[in-house]
């Protein structure tokens, strides 16, 4: 799913950093784009917290980015800029492309909407065929049930 996210105003992250609040129905993050007030956009990168303390501007450091980075968190994606080149005023809002949480499936109606194709709801349901039967044991043997002919 692709959605571009305006930035929060926050005062509490850095002068190079811009926050953005995910999607309600967002579940994992694939990629983003960075995009600027004179229609440049740049790829985002996503790095891990302890990199990212390296990107932000304090009183003894200011990091010169060739392409921004990004953190995520329960607040949402922090991005770092190149603050030389850039102002927050020039960033303008995120592109982003992520996996979004599915809808409750009830199989009890039948209006209900699987939304992937056939294909991948039959590969679904053979998978969980052999995941139950794996489950199930012979009372009497105490041996799991042979899955291979089920897998064809």
């Amino acid at each position: 799913m692709k959605s571009t996210l305006p930035h929060e105003s926050t005062d509490s992250v850095p002068s190079n950093t811009v926050l953005f609040k995910t999607p309600e129905d967002y579940l994992f993050y694939i990629q983003s784009m960075l995009r600027m007030n004179d229609n440049m956009d740049m790829w985002v990168k996503l790095v891990s917290h302890v990199d990212a303390e390296r990107f932000a501007n304090t009183a003894t450091n200011l990091p010169w980015i060739s392409e921004p980075v990004c953190t995520l968190d329960a607040y949402g994606i922090q991005v770092y800029f190149d603050s030389v080149q850039f102002n927050k005023s020039d960033v303008k809002n995120l592109l982003l492309t992520y996996v979004k949480n599915p809808a409750k499936f009830d199989g009890d109606t039948d209006d209900t909407v699987f939304e992937s194709s056939d294909s991948m709801a039959e590969e679904l349901i053979k998978l969980a065929i052999i995941m139950a039967t794996k489950i199930v044991e012979n009372p009497r043997t105490s041996v799991e049930i042979q899955t291979r002919p089920l897998e064809s």
